[in-house]
């Protein structure tokens, strides 16, 4: 348990920098939201690999959906945000809404330890949101009432 304690604030750490650094230049926030998307998918992966043993053992092959939905979800937002440029902000932001609810779905027990994905995952969709309102001429685009 003390491995996800340490990933959830690496996690937090992560997401906190990225929305700190908005204002940085297109490229290294595509490099800050590639890093965070994948790097959900290596929490999803490394949660879903601590907690099977205790799952399997309670839920039996329940447990496959229990642990394998994070996993999926998150793997999915990233390679749809790869592959689809600028759609791919919306698979971002589903993906890190559905890990939210699965989160607070699943409650105190399994729920918690994919927080931290879901969170890198929040992060991610944030910054790419942010990366997309930069112009070409790489200054940020005013918004009307700004």
């Amino acid at each position: 348990m003390g491995i996800l304690v340490a990933l959830a604030v690496v996690a937090v750490a992560v997401a906190a920098a990225v929305l700190v650094s908005k204002r940085k230049k297109p490229v290294v926030m595509d490099l800050w939201t590639r890093v965070l998307r994948w790097g959900s998918v290596v929490s999803a992966l490394m949660a879903a690999g601590l907690l099977v043993p205790d799952t399997k053992a309670e839920s039996g092959m329940f447990a496959l959906v229990l642990l394998g939905v994070p996993v999926v979800v998150c793997a999915l937002a990233a390679f749809v945000s790869e592959v689809a440029g600028r759609a791919g902000r919306v698979a971002a932001w589903a993906g890190a809404l559905v890990m939210i609810a699965w989160v607070l779905l699943l409650g105190i027990g399994v729920g918690l330890a994919f927080a931290p994905a879901a969170l890198l995952l929040l992060g991610a969709a944030s910054a790419s949101d942010s990366r997309d309102r930069v112009s070409a001429s790489g200054s940020p685009k005013r918004r009307p009432g700004r």
